[in-house]
């Protein structure tokens, strides 16, 4: 899997030119969690030449893909996804299909958002239960399965008290 947007854009545009390469019938997947506009240019291009191309960004971490539970967030043409499906089958618990070119990339871009704003608030939760003169540890332990339960206290939070 390439890492960078830009990366993606050297193999296929520029250094590497993999586009003029590919030919008609294959299918790209593209893995990178990137830009949707980035996905629509893929797409765009790999049309011109027949060939389907699909965003599909994971979600999960490294943990997860280890053990072939990611999620994919699709985005393509319906033809294609179905496809490759069975390919996404054997490494990803669910993959989902959220539209056209770039829908793969605009949703994995919502989880990080809701993310980043969970793990804001489970910080500042945190900071405010020490400054409260709180054991942080017990609230994490208390609250991580109640009405405050999310991703970010449950993964995070003990690791978080000894940053």
């Amino acid at each position: 899997m390439v890492t960078l947007p830009s990366d993606v854009e050297d193999l296929l545009f520029t250094k590497h030119q993999l586009i003029s390469k590919m030919r008609k019938g294959q299918v790209y997947i593209d893995h990178t969690t990137s830009t949707p506009s980035l996905a629509r240019k893929i797409y765009d291009a790999c049309k011109e030449k027949g060939v389907k191309a699909l965003d599909i960004p994971v979600g999960g971490g490294d943990a997860m893909a280890k053990a072939g539970q990611v999620k994919a967030f699709c985005g393509g043409d319906e033809e294609a996804f179905q496809q490759i499906r069975p390919i996404l089958q054997a490494y990803s618990i669910e993959q989902i299909l959220f539209g056209g070119p770039g829908s793969g990339q605009s949703t994995k871009a919502t989880m990080q958002i809701l993310l980043a704003s969970s793990l804001y608030g489970t910080c500042e939760g945190l900071i405010y239960a020490g400054r409260a003169g709180l054991n942080q540890q017990k609230v994490v332990e208390i609250i991580k399965d109640g009405a405050a339960k999310c991703y970010a206290l449950s993964f995070y939070g003990l690791s978080l008290i000894h940053i």
